[in-house]
């Protein structure tokens, strides 16, 4: 089958390095120059996005959030019958530039791999084990027989081999509805506790503070991964989703306004601060706060100690506890799309949520940094809605100046190689 490629990072070159050894034809452009010296070996370059369409008869885009008028362009030259798929975090600017080409004639068949360790989907290897792979058949993915459109089957097939699963989504928006969520509060309590500690000078793994608890320790090494060592993880990717998906930007301002209110009701009322947390404890299910609990203690206890007894309020997770258990949010959002750095971070809100008496006790103590989160957090989802509504890549740099670079600078020697530390961390679970 030939197949095109457009866009050539990580999630590109790792479809790149593959196809080729089931005996796929590729072709291939990216406009970094220096990506198209790198092809794998029988990947073709073309010379623009019209010719990788027009070579297709399945088609994958792998640009950025911000390009999608080079997928429109790729579809408008496509043959009839092409399959026209793309790898999009963020579904919505997808199917704008798929309906802007006019294409009705064409299958849309859209995908979202869901990497994760080992390996990371890096283009070194361009390994599929383990990943998750969310397909929407969006229209045209079956024939007037029922049967399935032969190139959507060959090219799932080829991945089932090279060890990757997949979970079908049935809507664009379910799909946003889904990310949004999974990337929404989750991303911005990881980047916001670096900020807040790069801003107070904490560094739990070496401080005596409030931080540097098993639970802690843990959470203090995600967060770093969520900003990552320069080139390893990029504001592109996190903004994108912010901008480009509106349910992620949704879940940011509720997370905020969750926190906001959490702080002030444990002082103004306790009780009824305790009793929303024991309510979400029941909606979010008992077994899964177990489920959490074990992991710790069979995964993690040995290097880290047990999750209780420090001083830290973990406000921020139980925010996100709060968030996700309200109508209408179920938990099984991530239950769904499983993969690794969603389950840790869900693991560390449960454990949280599992001590919540002790967390509230230590925020009714205060010293526990929680407006410090807080005010980062506000500044975090007021940059997030004015990016959002401008959607240009300039906010993308101030995104990587006031998030980004603050933390890289603060922890030179943690943050190096962090995604090799933390993918030990997560493949315990």
């Amino acid at each position: 089958m030939k197949v095109g490629i457009l866009g050539l990072g990580p999630v590109g070159m790792s479809f790149a390095y593959i196809l080729p050894k089931h005996g796929h034809e590729v072709y291939a452009f990216d406009n970094n120059p220096d990506r198209m010296k790198k092809l794998p070996d029988g990947v073709y370059a073309c010379g623009c996005e019209e010719e990788v369409g027009a070579e297709s008869e399945f088609f994958l885009g792998c640009t950025d959030m911000f390009s999608g008028y080079a997928l429109t362009r790729a579809a408008k030259v496509m043959e009839h019958g092409t399959v026209f798929s793309a790898d999009f975090s963020a579904k919505t600017p997808e199917q704008q530039a798929f309906m802007e080409a006019g294409r009705d004639d064409i299958t849309y068949w859209s995908i979202h791999t869901l990497f994760a360790p080992p390996g990371m989907g890096k283009p070194a290897d361009g390994s599929f084990k383990g990943k998750r792979i969310a397909e929407i058949p969006v229209s045209g993915c079956w024939r007037g027989d029922g049967s399935e459109h032969p190139a959507i089957t060959e090219f799932r097939e080829t991945l089932k081999v090279e060890g990757a699963s997949f979970k079908k989504i049935y809507t664009i928006e379910d799909h946003d509805r889904r990310m949004g969520r999974i990337q929404g509060a989750t991303s911005a309590e990881n980047m916001c506790t670096a900020r807040t500690l790069a801003g107070l000078g904490i560094n739990s793994l070496r401080d005596g503070s409030i931080y540097s608890d098993g639970h802690g320790r843990v959470n203090f090494q995600m967060a770093l991964r969520a900003i990552g060592e320069e080139g390893s993880s990029n504001p592109v990717v996190y903004g994108g989703i912010v901008i480009m998906n509106p349910y992620a930007l949704m879940d940011i301002t509720e997370y905020s306004d969750t926190l906001e209110w959490l702080i002030r009701i444990v002082r103004e009322d306790p009780k009824e601060a305790a009793a929303m947390l024991r309510h979400a404890g029941g909606a979010l299910g008992r077994g899964r706060i177990e489920e959490a609990l074990a992991l710790w203690k069979t995964k993690f206890e040995s290097d880290f100690g047990p999750p209780g007894g420090g001083r830290n309020s973990k406000s921020s997770h139980l925010a996100e506890t709060l968030l996700w258990s309200q109508p209408g949010y179920p938990m099984d959002m991530f239950a769904d799309i499983s993969a690794p750095p969603y389950r840790m971070r869900e693991m560390l809100a449960l454990i949280a949520l599992s001590e919540h008496d002790c967390c509230l006790a230590n925020m009714r103590r205060g010293d526990t940094h929680d407006e410090d989160f807080l005010d980062v957090l506000k500044e975090y989802a007021e940059w997030a809605t004015r990016a959002a509504a401008e959607k240009n890549r300039q906010a993308i740099t101030e995104l990587e100046k006031r998030f980004f670079a603050p933390v890289r600078l603060a922890f030179p020697d943690d943050i190096k190689g962090i995604g090799v530390k933390t993918n030990d961390l997560i493949g315990r679970i």
